[in-house]
């Protein structure tokens, strides 16, 4: 049942599947990504054990790149969405990496 779940999920983040996340814009920024990471946590391993990051990053290092903050290099957009970070100093939220 919670496939069910995951992708009615991705249908109302995507506007129905019709191209990427216009829906997302109508919710909260934090909403949409704590809707996202927690599909793809589910999608992981079935179980919200906040393993999305790690996933990410032993899937394709290239694009979900970590340095030592949010700010340097090689961080990418694409690590810094998906996982939680402090907005002023980008400094790595060590408690939980969940947006």
């Amino acid at each position: 049942m919670r496939k069910i779940g995951v992708l009615f999920i991705m249908l109302l983040l995507s506007a129905c599947g019709m191209g990427g996340m216009k829906a997302a814009s109508a919710h909260s920024r934090t909403y949409a990504r704590r809707l996202l990471y927690d599909t793809i946590d589910w999608l992981d391993n079935k179980l919200l054990d906040l393993s999305t990051g790690a996933t990410a990053l032993a899937w394709d290092p290239v694009k979900y790149a970590k340095g030592v903050d949010a700010n340097t290099a090689p961080t990418t957009e694409s690590a810094k969405y998906l996982m939680k970070y402090n907005r002023t100093s980008g400094a790595w939220d060590t408690a939980s990496e969940r947006p």
